[in-house]
């Protein structure tokens, strides 16, 4: 469903060159839609990471469990955009030979990746925007190791301060501002802006940790979910409220909502999950849909984009993310019955 709302705000920044239709900035004139969908996602991956931290029996599995589910789906995401995207995009043989280099970069370090002279005479001009993301997710994957591993305080304690302090920080003080030549810190605003990313996503992610932390003392209602939503609608309007109202009421939402569908054809559905290669996949599919069909309209273009997006996310995980998901257990098994074998 997040995935699905990220087609639908890209469509108008791949058309535009801009976010000026996006139906959240519109509505509220704080937030986009696409910012709303990747918040929620750092949310749900505060929940889940910390589960698998927890139950992981040392910091060597839950390492090697985060590595294995998070690498090789970008890796060959980031390998098709260059080779296969940007070729269909327009790219000439030596743009793509001179993109190597940035494909490397972008798999060691987490990185977007591009190639020059794409999508010519488009206002947006980019390869695959979605992978911005995966570095704060890495980033934050070591932020919630280390605070399991200060044994002084209890880990919600220090959930709950360092989300406080990740959010205060990133409303209170927009980084990408001290970047002004104006301001005694001349720092540039690449880096700045990398770092209110890091304060912004990261207090998703641990408010996201504590919900799990806490989930056997969260009463998940109809009431509290109604009351969550007006708190979430609210803090939408305002900027210094926003990221506050979206973490607390909008985790309460889909909390409650993954609560409730637990046994419904919702769980079933969610065990071909889809949703990680479909983000990947999002923004250079709808952009050579644009790109290709230039006078089809954003509701056709989002809805043939939800359909190939789907069809890349089903075969990144049958192909590429299950079989690793699974692959080192199995590669143990393997290894365990040769070295019998040989005794």
């Amino acid at each position: 469903m997040l995935a699905s709302l990220v087609i639908i705000a890209h469509a108008p920044e791949i058309a535009d060159g801009n976010k000026g239709r996006d139906p959240f900035l519109k509505a509220f004139g704080t937030i986009t839609l696409g910012a709303f969908a990747v918040d929620c996602f750092f949310l749900i991956s505060g929940y889940l990471v910390t589960m698998s931290l927890l139950r992981s029996p040392s910091p060597l599995s839950y390492g090697r469990k985060r590595f294995f589910r998070l690498f090789p789906g970008f890796a060959v995401a980031a390998a098709l955009s260059v080779f296969v995207f940007a070729p269909l995009a327009g790219a000439a043989v030596a743009d793509v030979v001179a993109g190597i280099p940035t494909l490397l970069r972008s798999v060691i370090f987490f990185q977007e990746v591009n190639v020059t002279n794409i999508f010519i005479g488009r206002p947006e001009r980019r390869l695959n925007v979605s992978l911005w993301t995966i570095f704060y997710e890495v980033v934050c994957y070591f932020l919630i190791f280390l605070l399991a591993n200060v044994k002084i305080f209890r880990l919600d304690h220090l959930v709950s301060l360092a989300a406080a302090m990740s959010m205060a920080l990133f409303v209170a003080a927009p980084l990408g501002e001290w970047a002004s030549p104006n301001t005694v810190l001349h720092i540039s605003t690449a880096w700045m802006n990398r770092a209110g990313n890091i304060t912004r996503l990261s207090g998703y992610f641990l408010v996201g940790s504590l919900f799990y932390q806490w989930r056997n003392c969260i009463n998940y209602t109809l009431i509290g979910t109604i009351k969550a939503f007006f708190i979430m609608y609210f803090a939408l309007q305002y900027r210094y409220l926003v990221d506050f109202g979206v973490a607390i009421g909008g985790g309460y939402i889909m909390f409650a909502f993954a609560n409730w569908a637990t046994d419904t054809v919702f769980s079933r559905i969610d065990r071909t999950d889809i949703s990680y290669g479909m983000y990947l996949y999002s923004w250079p599919v709808g952009a050579l849909i644009i790109w290709y069909l230039p006078d089809t309209s954003l509701p056709a273009a989002v809805s043939i984009t939800l359909v190939v997006a789907s069809g890349f996310g089903w075969v990144s995980w049958h192909l590429i993310e299950r079989p690793m998901i699974h692959g080192p257990a199995r590669w143990r098994e393997w290894a365990a019955k040769v070295r019998a074998l040989i005794n």
